[in-house]
Formats: structure tokens, sequence, C-alpha cells
């Protein structure tokens, strides 16, 4: 799990083996969560529609990244976008 947001994470790419799964919050990624608008963006194949940023309730950009961290992998993990936001 990188940050594509972060050059030096984006410069390990190439030094890296296996599947890598990205998170942005300022751009569009391939397979991984980005933030689209408001919406919490799930990507591998097509992008899937998460979560909302407003369900957010963390404040913070660093917040906002852990979430979407934690997005990709639980999603991964086989976690269906119905889980999210539940109490």
């Amino acid at each position: 799990m990188l940050n594509a947001d972060d050059p030096t994470c984006v410069a390990l790419k190439t030094k890296l083996k296996g599947t890598l799964l990205w998170f942005s919050r300022k751009q569009r990624v391939e397979s991984g969560a980005f933030l689209q608008g408001d919406q919490i963006i799930f990507a591998r194949t097509a992008g899937e529609p998460v979560l909302s940023r407003s369900d957010i309730q963390l404040k913070g950009e660093h917040n906002l990244e852990n979430v979407l961290a934690a997005v990709a992998m639980t999603m991964v993990a086989g976690c269906a976008p119905q889980q999210f936001g539940r109490q």
C-alpha cells in the first residue's frame, strides 16, 4: 500500500515486487482507493463508490488518507462497499 501523492512512495514503484495498491486524495489510481469529488472510490478494474467523504467524522487530511488506505485494504480482503459506514 503506497501513497500516490508522495513522490518518495511513487519512486519505490519500480523497486517493489508484487501487486501494489495505491491511495490518493488528489488523483485517480488504477488499483486502490482515491477521492473523486465527495466520493471515495475503490478501483481495480472499474471504479466503485464505497463511501462519501462527508461520512468520515475524523478531521484532517491525514485521517482522510488513513481511511483511503483502510478502504483499499478491506476491499481487497473481501469487504463489500455496503458494509462501510455501518455502526
